[in-house]
């Protein structure tokens, strides 16, 4: 089999694993600071709100991700 075809699904495996985590993450931390804020302003828990800004954190986090350049340290002795 030929090198390239395995290299590329282990590499999108990769990425994939690492939107999925980075979703779950968002997600769940977006959720928690949306009911935290609502407790503090005595406001009840809205599983829909803490939903829609959890995905447009997670889309806001993939572009500014996209945009910034990747820099590369070398290391000097």
């Amino acid at each position: 089999m030929n090198y390239f075809y395995i290299n590329f699904i282990l590499n999108w495996g990769e990425q994939f694993m690492r939107y999925v985590w980075g979703f779950i993450w968002t997600f769940l931390l977006i959720h928690m600071l949306t009911y935290v804020a609502g407790s503090m302003l005595s406001v009840p828990y809205d599983f829909k709100t803490g939903s829609i800004l959890g995905i447009g954190a997670f889309i806001l986090m993939v572009i500014v991700t996209a945009v910034l350049p990747t820099v590369t340290i070398s290391e000097e002795h």
